[in-house]
């Protein structure tokens, strides 16, 4: 009976144990206000007629680029897009991918941290489109080889185009909405690799240090 006992009270201990590395996983702590180093454009902008500020990341290019758009070679070519129009990236064949992500409170300055933060992707390959039918799929970041569910996407665009040199190009935005917390746990880590669907990406220290000065700005 003692045995028992002690066996039960070490599977205890191992219990708690794991809750807490989990807790502590998913209790990430708040980006502290710093000096960010990275290429994107964070703006700041208040909507009169809503009364509320937009905080967000202009777009910017992926620096890995897309590594599985789907299960064909597809990547000869790849180039990186600059800035500029929405759909400049559409021009010219090239095949990119892009993101940039955002929040909003209401007034002009922050008095809490708001709750969700909205995460766009936008991408133009060859081929036919990867989600213009069927079920939307979630959006899904492997930090550490742990997947981290952030919520099912929704497509905002998708069009497709056949061009004599390129061929057949499709160029598709979506998104996906997601807590704080959440994104606290992405930006915790070195790299993190993006999945949706068919389409991969990675996110290395760059991108990652442009998330972390938008976290940074989450908290008044």
């Amino acid at each position: 009976m003692n045995r028992l006992l002690i066996a039960g009270l070490c599977s205890g201990f191992v219990l708690l144990s794991v809750t807490s590395t989990r807790a502590q996983d998913n209790n990430s702590p708040p980006v502290p206000k710093r000096k960010f180093k990275h290429q994107a454009r964070i703006v700041s902008l208040y909507d009169e007629a809503k009364k509320q500020t937009l905080v967000e990341t202009r777009w910017f290019s992926v620096s890995e680029g897309i590594t599985k758009p789907r299960s064909v070679n597809t990547l000869d070519g790849l180039t990186a897009a600059g800035p500029g129009d929405p759909h400049s990236p559409y021009a010219g064949g090239r095949e990119t991918l892009e993101i940039n992500a955002g929040f909003a409170y209401p007034g002009r300055v922050p008095t809490s941290t708001p709750e969700t933060v909205e995460f766009h992707i936008r991408v133009a390959h060859r081929g036919v489109p990867l989600f213009k039918d069927g079920e939307m799929p979630e959006l899904i970041a492997v930090k550490d080889g742990v997947n981290i569910s952030l919520g099912k996407t929704s497509l905002e665009k998708s069009k497709t185009l056949v061009r004599v040199e390129e061929g057949q190009m499709s160029f598709e935005m979506l998104f996906a909405n997601f807590t704080y917390p959440e994104l606290l746990r992405l930006v915790n880590a070195k790299s993190v690799v993006m999945k949706v669907g068919q389409l991969e990406f990675k996110l290395v220290d760059r991108e990652l240090e442009a998330l972390r000065d938008l976290a940074s700005r989450m908290t008044p």
